[in-house]
C-alpha cells in the first residue's frame, strides 16, 4: 500500500445494511476528497481484543471510527485517534469523542406527528435488546408529552424476546390496557411493525384508535400495509461528521466538547398516522437527498433536483418537504455551506475558492450566505476554528 493513502478504520457491528450503507456513504464523502481510504470492518456483537489487535496490521492507518457496543482495548485507544459513533455509553473510553443520534429532537417529531391528532393517551415500545437508544428516546418521549398535557401509559418492556411470535401476544396484552384511542412511538421500525401486527389482533383501526410511528424509515419494515410513519435519521450526516471530529484529532486539534450530536432528516408520514396518500414508499426522495449531496457544490439547481422525482414539481417539493423538513433549494444550501466550513477549517484555500469550490456563484454572495448563518465572515470563522 502507497504511503500516501491513508486508511480509517470502521468498526461496527450492523446488522442493517440500510443503515450502514447510509453510513458508509457519509465516511466516504468525508474521507475521499482528503485521499484517506475507509475500510469497512464488522466484528459481529462482541469482537474479542486480539481480533481488533489483528486488523489494525500490516496498514497506514490514521484513526478509528467505532460503532461497537464493547470499549476498544485500552492500547488501540492509546496509539491511535479514536472517534465512537452511535455507541452506548460504556462502550465510549474516558475523553473520547462519542457523536450519538438526538433523540430528544427524534421523540419531538414523534411526539409532534401523535399529537397532531388530537389523541391524549401515549406510550412507548421499548426494543426488546434494551439499547440506549430505546431508553433515550423513551424518556424524551415521556417528558415531551406530559410536558405538553398529555397523559403516559406505562411503556411496553419485554427484554430479550426476539421471536415475533411471542413478541406479538406480549404487545397486544399490553395494548388491551391502554385507553383508546392512542398514540404509540416505538424504539424502532421492527418493534413499530410488531405493535401494529398486535393491534390488528386486537382489531383495532389504524389510526383512528391507535395510531403507530417508528424509527429508520426501514422499507423491510414500513411499506407493509397499513404503511408506518417513521423518523428518518441521518446516518450519513452523522458519520460525515464523525469522520470530520477524526480529521480534527489526527491534526491535533483540539475538541471544545466531547459528546456531539447529529439530527434526524425528519418524518415520513404515512397511513399509520392518517396519511393515505403517502402509502407507497417512494425511494425517489432519498435518491434527491443523495443527489444534493454529491452535486450540490458543482452547481445544482433545485429544479433539477425536483425534474427526477415523481409529479409535478409542486408536488414533489411537498414530498420531499415531508421527509427532510426543509426545501430543496434549504437542503442544497446546507450541504454548500457544510462543505465550506470544513474546506474553511481543514484547508488555506483562498475565501473566493473556497465559495467557488463549495457551489456559490460568487465571494460576495458566499460571505452574506455564511455570515448570514454563523455571525461571522468566512475568515473570521476560520480563524476561530483554528484557536
Amino acid at each position: 500500500m502507497a504511503e500516501s493513502e491513508k486508511v480509517v478504520l470502521a468498526l461496527h457491528s450492523h446488522s442493517s445494511n440500510m443503515v450502514w450503507d447510509s453510513q458508509y456513504a457519509g465516511l466516504v464523502r468525508y474521507c475521499r476528497p482528503r485521499g484517506w481510504k475507509v475500510r469497512d470492518c464488522c466484528l459481529g456483537c462482541s469482537p474479542t481484543a486480539a481480533t481488533i489487535r489483528r486488523i489494525l496490521r500490516g496498514e497506514n492507518i490514521v484513526g478509528i471510527i467505532s460503532s461497537l457496543g464493547t470499549p476498544l482495548p485500552e492500547d488501540v485507544h492509546a496509539s491511535l485517534p479514536i472517534v465512537c459513533f452511535d455507541c452506548p455509553k460504556e462502550a465510549v473510553p474516558p475523553g473520547c469523542p462519542h457523536i450519538r443520534h438526538d433523540a430528544v429532537l427524534t421523540a419531538h417529531l414523534a411526539a409532534n406527528e401523535l399529537m397532531s391528532l388530537r389523541f391524549h393517551c401515549f406510550s412507548f415500545a421499548h426494543s426488546p435488546w434494551d439499547r440506549y437508544w430505546s431508553r433515550d428516546r423513551g424518556t424524551a418521549f415521556e417528558r415531551e408529552i406530559v410536558h405538553r398535557g398529555g397523559i403516559v401509559h406505562s411503556a411496553f418492556t419485554l427484554p430479550g424476546v426476539f421471536d415475533r411470535r411471542r413478541l406479538v401476544p406480549a404487545l397486544a396484552k399490553w395494548l388491551a390496557d391502554i385507553p383508546k384511542p392512542c398514540g404509540i412511538f416505538a424504539a424502532n421500525d421492527e418493534i413499530a411493525r410488531a405493535v401494529i401486527l398486535a393491534g390488528l389482533r386486537l382489531s383495532l383501526k389504524i389510526p383512528s384508535d391507535m395510531a403507530v410511528v417508528g424509527v429508520d424509515d426501514d422499507p423491510q419494515f414500513c411499506v407493509e400495509s397499513p404503511s408506518l410513519s417513521s423518523v428518518v435519521p441521518d446516518w450519513n450526516a452523522g458519520a460525515f461528521l464523525a469522520a470530520q471530529v477524526l480529521d480534527r484529532l489526527v491534526r491535533g486539534v483540539r475538541m471544545a466538547e466531547e459528546s456531539m450530536m447529529f439530527r434526524p432528516m425528519g418524518l415520513m408520514r404515512r397511513r399509520s398516522t392518517g396519511h393515505g396518500q403517502r402509502d407507497i414508499y417512494d425511494p425517489s426522495v432519498r435518491k434527491a437527498v443523495d443527489t444534493i449531496r454529491e452535486k450540490a457544490c458543482s452547481g445544482l439547481r433545485a429544479r433539477e433536483v425536483l425534474g427526477e422525482m415523481r409529479g409535478s414539481r409542486r408536488y414533489a417539493e411537498g414530498v420531499f418537504r415531508g421527509l427532510t423538513g426543509m426545501s430543496v433549494l434549504e437542503a442544497i444550501r446546507r450541504v454548500r455551506f457544510e462543505n465550506a466550513k470544513v474546506l474553511l477549517e481543514t484547508t488555506d484555500k483562498p475565501v473566493v475558492l473556497v465559495g467557488s469550490s463549495s457551489g456559490y456563484q460568487s465571494e460576495t454572495t458566499f460571505c452574506r450566505e455564511f455570515k448570514s448563518e454563523t455571525g461571522l465572515t468566512p475568515a473570521a470563522w476560520r480563524k476561530k476554528s483554528r484557536m
